[in-house]
């Protein structure tokens, strides 16, 4: 049965068709210290189709294709990046300086994957607001094969491989919000963010209704 899934899901999102649900959850628990990997956790659910991913360490890659299934979530960008760090190696944590800081605001979680810096808000409630609460910037370029931070985001001369260096003071960001259905209105939205003793878990649900 966990080979037919596979090969439908292989079939469904590597081969590049669109899936539509009117119904999208998300489940995901992030060790962000890379120590406690069985805390990881990734559930999406399209409809009543419910997949669990995990990552593999033979393969080096998620079970499940959770990079399509991100895709087809229609979640902001920032938020699909997010969700894959409890599916990749833990040395991500570190290779894309993935940082969240505490404050009487909330939260601030920023990272910077393949040349995209990314920046996500969280109030002290613990909602994320997908009207200006994620947003990107492209920071990098790819030199060689390797992402190299551009000479403008750069702290003085630091090492341009390393993406602890960004300057985030000078970096603009762009508004990253939820991609839109042709025909159909989002009618609900909503992110849950809990960070306690290093885990960090959403909850996020989206809805849409078809358009008279």
């Amino acid at each position: 049965m966990r080979f037919a899934t596979l090969i439908f899901l292989c079939v469904v999102f590597c081969s590049g068709l669109s899936t539509f649900a009117e119904t999208v959850r998300v489940d995901f628990s992030f060790d962000t210290t890379g120590q406690r990997r069985e805390k990881n956790a990734l559930v999406w659910q399209f409809d009543k189709d419910k997949t669990s991913d995990s990552y593999d360490v033979a393969s080096g890659a998620s079970t499940s294709f959770s990079t399509n299934l991100a895709k087809s979530s229609k979640l902001p960008d920032a938020l699909q990046k997010l969700f894959l760090f409890a599916v990749s190696p833990s040395d991500f944590i570190e290779k894309d300086a993935f940082t969240i800081e505490e404050s009487e605001e909330g939260l601030d979680i920023s990272f910077v994957h393949r040349g995209v810096a990314y920046w996500i808000e969280v109030d002290k409630k613990g909602n994320i607001n997908f009207e200006n609460g994620c947003s990107f910037a492209v920071i990098g370029e790819r030199v060689d094969g390797i992402f190299c931070i551009k000479d403008e985001f750069r702290q003085n001369d630091e090492d341009n491989t390393d993406m602890h260096n960004v300057d985030w003071e000078n970096v603009e960001f762009e508004n990253d919000k939820i991609k839109e259905y042709a025909g159909y209105k989002l009618t609900h939205s909503v992110a849950k963010v809990q960070y306690i003793d290093g885990i960090l878990t959403i909850k996020a649900r989206l809805k849409w209704k078809k358009e008279k």
